[in-house]
């Protein structure tokens, strides 16, 4: 994969630029939607394969091909998966940056198009087709234009000098010598080549990105900038004390134990260490490189800014705040929290509300991956971490699960408290109520209130004479928690929240003890028998209306190394299911709203962002698995299904393939039918799998899971068949 996108270095960034404004709204994509998303992948590798001359040797010409076809699919995969915009604010800004990087050479200019990606990584890469994308975790740490604009030029420079290309044609020659000579070089010697490759045509990028950089009057002292963003990459967006005093109210306080007095002081990465099997060069060698080009030049100190400082200042500070949110879908809390608590610290906030929400999802995943065990796929370890974040790792690092569940719960009631009528927050208080009568608490008598506070906690106004306060504040040390709830525990529906709370987990305990009492060989049996009843049976949802997205259809060859993908015949395979989809729901009477990326045309932008929100949902439900949670835009789908009507998702999908035939099959063959053994031998053997998912987006749950497999060709009658039952079964109506 690595030779069809060429990666530039991942940057880092300085100081926020705080915008006035009233309150933030996530970047989503406008009309018109470009050819690059709309024109099929097939018609677009037809393009590309005219650049093959037709002097190459054959080998090159075949190599070439399969090069265009596999890149143009890739990138097809890519700008369809909901994370590039198009359109955008941040999308213009930065083609307008190109356009000045590019003014003397309006040819390149119009063949290259520069994308922003809904990515927290600090990145931008090129295409092989002119397609440039660009991070939002990169902007969000850049500190001026001139540092976009030279990022840009590098990138251009991968794109002009056909980059993509020579990576993969060096790769696949490569591949065929050690086939060649299995017993020459080894697999590390192989790898350490083929990076030196890779290194010299990033230096080559930064060579030609400067030529090109020089021909604008942005400022050189910023390219120097460029490689700082480097070295300090994978720190947050900037570097602020963390206070545990941010989650302390009056009476609730935690130990001095929870943090931590001394950090680890970072100076980034040591940008002289070279990484052999890196396929980029050390910072450092990059930086000496660039000074060795600049030798002997005289210039003046020019712009920072030639397109808009102010929008520059606006799109950065966009970016931090989108960060927030990205991290909470890729189940990075800690840095979700982090992120907003810095910028909940600047001087000037544009929506403290989204910020606070945020980090209220953030503790709400936390104390679900917590209370389920499964904490090792979300938490890090302080020693980790470099700067001021360590303060925040080690403060969670050290708190218990019950611990961490009201605290979750206390912050998210208050700002329940605080917006009243925000119904997620409502839900996210309330179902980490649920979690914590589950697994902690199950009585207020637990708690503290005002009253009891009042007269015992050693650092209120009452407290009793100096003598005893040191045995005091052990004491409260020991029983600080029972102290979360003083300010809200009076609060009309939290005391109701208990009972509600503990009726439901009486119940749920109630059915599994009925369920102890079975014995194993009973449980099995009535397993057993309604896996047969459902295969004779089938499900019977009774829906009448279904979202279906993205039908999915891929042809593969097992027979081949790394089972090879058909993706031209994948791609009109593809087009075909998605009308025998819609034929076969008419037939049943069932009715269906398509959301597909091979149906969006020029006029439908919010289809793509519908398709980006409930795609990010519908991955995220795959990450939970037995984690029953929120996910963490599930308004913005709930209020999709509530557009078409329908709370009833479906993806659906066909993956077929042409297997081996083995030796042992074709015996077992002769030997049970010696007649026919003649037909195993010269008719091809396929394996295929369908599949269909029904999801109820409003409650998370999958009410039809159906994974046949097919041991024969994925025939039109085949196909169809399976569908119409599929359907069949959606539309029926339980008994």
């Amino acid at each position: 994969m690595r030779y069809i996108l060429c990666l530039v270095a991942t940057l880092w960034t300085g100081m926020v630029f705080a915008q006035h404004q009233n309150s933030f709204s996530p970047l989503v994509s406008v009309n018109p939607v470009p050819d690059d998303f709309v024109v099929p992948s097939g018609e677009k590798y037809q393009e590309e394969i005219k650049k093959i001359s037709c002097h190459a040797h054959h080998q090159s010409q075949t190599d070439q091909q399969k090069f265009y076809l596999e890149s143009c699919f890739v990138i097809d995969d890519l700008l369809h998966s909901g994370n590039v915009l198009f359109n955008d604010p941040l999308t213009i800004y930065l083609n307008k940056i190109k356009d000045v990087v590019l003014e003397t050479q309006p040819k390149i200019r119009d063949q290259i198009r520069v994308y922003a990606v809904r990515s927290p990584v600090v990145n931008a890469f090129a295409t092989n087709n002119g397609i440039i994308l660009v991070n939002m975790g990169l902007v969000a740490r850049l500190k001026n234009e001139a540092q976009m604009a030279f990022i840009l030029a590098h990138e251009i420079s991968h794109y002009t000098q056909d980059h993509a290309l020579h990576l993969y044609m060096d790769d696949v020659q490569t591949q065929r010598e050690r086939q060649k000579n299995p017993v020459g070089k080894d697999a590390n010697e192989t790898l350490l080549t083929e990076n030196k490759y890779s290194k010299e045509l990033e230096i080559s990028a930064d060579a030609e990105g400067l030529k090109m950089f020089l021909k604008t009057d942005y400022d050189i002292n910023e390219i120097d900038g460029v490689f700082d963003l480097l070295k300090y990459a994978h720190q947050p967006i900037t570097d602020i004390p963390f206070d545990t005093q941010f989650f302390e109210s009056t009476y609730f306080k935690f130990p001095n134990e929870y943090y931590l007095q001394e950090i680890e002081t970072s100076y980034g990465l040591n940008e002289h260490n070279e990484d052999s099997h890196s396929t980029h060069p050390s910072i450092g060698k990059r930086r000496e490189q660039m000074y060795d080009n600049l030798k002997g030049r005289t210039y003046r100190k020019l712009e920072d800014f030639l397109v808009s400082e102010q929008t520059f200042n606006k799109m950065k500070t966009q970016c931090q705040y989108e960060l927030s949110n990205l991290y909470l879908r890729e189940f990075n809390y800690y840095e979700s929290i982090y992120n907003s608590y810095v910028l909940l610290h600047q001087e000037s906030v544009m929506d403290d509300t989204y910020l606070k929400k945020n980090i209220a999802k953030a503790l709400y995943g936390l104390t679900k991956f917590r209370n389920k065990d499964r904490d090792h796929e979300t938490e890090g370890s302080f020693e980790n971490e470099d700067g001021e974040i360590q303060r925040l790792y080690y403060f969670f690092n050290h708190m218990k699960n019950n611990e961490l569940n009201v605290l979750a719960l206390q912050y998210a009631w208050k700002l329940m408290r605080t917006y009243p009528d925000d119904d997620e927050m409502k839900k996210i208080a309330n179902d980490l109520f649920q979690e914590m009568v589950d697994n902690h608490y199950e009585s207020e008598t637990e708690f503290y209130d005002k009253d009891h506070a009042e007269k015992y906690a050693p650092f209120n106004s009452f407290s009793q004479p100096s003598s005893t306060r040191k045995s005091d504040l052990k004491k409260f040390e020991r029983e600080f928690i029972k102290y979360a709830f003083v300010d809200i525990i009076k609060d009309r529906g939290f005391s109701e929240a208990f009972k509600v709370c503990k009726r439901k987990k009486d119940k749920n305990l109630k059915a599994d003890l009925m369920d102890q009492h079975k014995t194993a060989r009973q449980i099995r049996k009535e397993t057993k028998k309604k896996e047969r009843e459902l295969i004779k049976k089938g499900y019977a949802l009774g829906l009448d209306k279904v979202v279906v997205v993205n039908p999915y259809y891929m042809k593969m060859d097992f027979r081949k190394r790394d089972n090879q993908i058909d993706y031209l015949s994948s791609e009109m395979s593809e087009e075909q299911y998605t009308k025998w989809v819609e034929k076969n729901a008419k037939a049943v009477g069932l009715e269906t709203q398509m959301l597909s990326t091979n149906l969006v045309e020029y006029g439908e932008a919010e289809k793509m962002n519908e398709l980006m929100y409930v795609t990010e949902w519908f991955n995220q439900q795959l990450e939970l698995e037995e984690i029953k949670m929120r996910g963490f835009n599930q308004e913005r789908v709930i209020e999709i299904a509530d557009k078409y009507g329908t709370d009833h998702f479906l993806w659906t999908g066909i993956v077929s393939g042409r297997k081996k035939k083995s030796i042992m099959g074709f015996l077992t063959f002769l030997y049970l039918h010696p007649a026919y053994s003649a037909y195993y031998l010269t008719h091809p053997a396929y394996e295929s799998m369908f599949f269909s998912i029904i999801v109820n987006v409003r409650t998370g749950e999958m009410e039809m899971t159906k994974m046949n497999p097919l041991f024969e060709k994925d025939s039109k009658s085949v196909v169809n068949a399976h569908l119409y039952d599929t359907f069949l079964q959606i539309k029926k109506r339980p008994k």
